[in-house]
């Protein structure tokens, strides 16, 4: 049986609620995996929620968005626009526009191999530079992770007749898997077919570092030494003070603690949500993407240990793309000679 975390138990009753599809689908990749594959619900990516991911080391990862949705209320399109394929969806009683579930899964995807993963980044650059020749004998890294869409209230039937040969046309989408309700064990086959190969030493590195991002409560614990309150000033201390409500502008040179103060007032926030059964997490929001990986670096320096998915660190353009993807809206691009601006319309 596969390991689940957090367990069904919490998932059932704690507070990281699942929908009822969701919570089928996990019951089933639990007994039709074994013991060497882990399952993730819902896991931190920095800002990404994907729905559930099947992580086995040195074999392989598989993320899997779970939907709802009876698909003969919704319509999808694909259109060949200037040589390339335009895809939309809508819900068709309201014509509203939504967002493409394959689009999110393979965001999620996306962002794995290109930003969070930087061994996996270097193992595709370096396979791209190969000659041919070269990787006649190599795994494509591009093949660690795959992806699938389950639709829950939804037939195979159906599927193929929203979507058509998704996997005949020019659409990006084309490696994204589809299943429905009844193709539960060709989901579960298909993920089996996935990880059989053994990627062997030349991808630990990649693995270890998927797998911090995914378990940060398990294995992500900084072994660092806690940095005591008093190397910090009195004033940076009092500037570090958190209360509901409160508002403050920091202004300093280069080196002056601006971000050791940011650093321990998220703490302190942090610290003050738990105290009082708040179980919101704590945003900070930036505008230079170089910062948040040295400020998570610092949280973890100053809290003496792994502050999981408790402390979400972003910059404003990865806030609202992630902000679109985990609501479902599409957002579209409305161009004037003199300005570029987002639109999108709720349902």
């Amino acid at each position: 049986m596969a390991k689940i975390f957090p367990s069904l138990d919490e998932i059932k009753n704690g507070r990281v609620k699942a929908q009822a599809g969701e919570l089928h689908l996990l019951e089933a990749l639990s007994k039709g995996l074994d013991d060497t594959y882990e399952i993730y619900f819902q896991p931190l990516l920095n800002g990404d929620f994907p729905d559930i991911v099947i992580f086995r080391k040195n074999r392989g990862v598989y993320i899997i968005e779970v939907k709802d949705w009876n698909l003969e209320c919704y319509e999808y399109k694909i259109e060949e626009k200037n040589g390339k394929p335009i895809e939309t969806m809508y819900v068709r009683e309201e014509q509203a526009r939504i967002r493409i579930p394959m689009n999110q899964v393979r965001e999620y995807r996306d962002n794995i191999k290109d930003i969070y993963s930087v061994k996996l980044y270097e193992k595709i650059l370096f396979y791209r530079l190969k000659s041919a020749l070269e990787q006649e004998n190599t795994p494509n890294p591009n093949f660690i992770i795959n992806t699938a869409v389950y639709f829950h209230k939804s037939s195979e039937n159906q599927i193929k007749s929203c979507f058509g040969n998704l996997d005949k046309t020019n659409s990006p989408n084309k490696y994204v898997k589809l299943f429905g309700y009844d193709s539960i064990n060709l989901l579960i086959k298909n993920i089996k077919n996935k990880s059989e190969v053994n990627l062997g030493g030349n991808f630990d590195e990649v693995f270890d570092e998927i797998a911090e991002l995914l378990r940060p409560s398990l294995d992500y614990i900084d072994q660092r030494a806690k940095v005591s309150n008093d190397k910090l000033s009195v004033e940076q201390l009092q500037l570090s003070k958190y209360s509901q409500g409160m508002k403050k502008k920091i202004r300093g040179k280069a080196g002056s603690g601006k971000s050791l103060i940011l650093a321990n007032l998220a703490i302190n926030a942090m610290k003050s949500l738990e105290q009082n059964n708040n179980y919101k997490r704590v945003l900070i929001l930036h505008y230079n993407i170089t910062l948040r990986n040295r400020l998570r670096d610092m949280i973890s320096r100053q809290y003496g240990q792994s502050f999981g998915d408790k402390i979400w660190i972003t910059h404003f353009n990865d806030f609202i793309s992630k902000a679109l993807n985990f609501h479902d809206i599409e957002p579209f691009v409305i161009r004037t000679k003199k300005q570029k601006f987002y639109q999108v319309k709720e349902i």
